[in-house]
């Protein structure tokens, strides 16, 4: 699986509340294999970057595996980015 989603620059705002982002570690994974990529932004809109996680089920891939195909999909990223794929 491969997830795409747009982080907003800060938490909602509600009348008379406070929020913030944080994370949630299920410690199993949902899928096999799930790829997470977050577009971040800062304050002002301003692009701040992309952040990306990897979760695989530990009884079908070793860690040495899944690095490789995480690491093959941003190398293919990579090269669609700089149009050399």
């Amino acid at each position: 699986m491969l997830a795409f989603q747009v982080e907003e620059s800060g938490p909602p705002q509600l009348a008379g509340l406070s929020g913030r982002f944080e994370e949630v570690e299920l410690g199993v994974a949902k899928f096999d294999l799930c790829f997470k990529v977050v577009e971040r932004f800062g304050p002002g809109g301003e692009p701040a970057g992309m952040a990306g996680t990897l979760e695989y089920a530990t009884d079908i891939f070793d860690p040495g595996t899944a690095r490789s195909l995480a690491e093959g999909l941003v190398g293919f990223l990579r090269a669609g980015a700089d149009g050399t794929a």
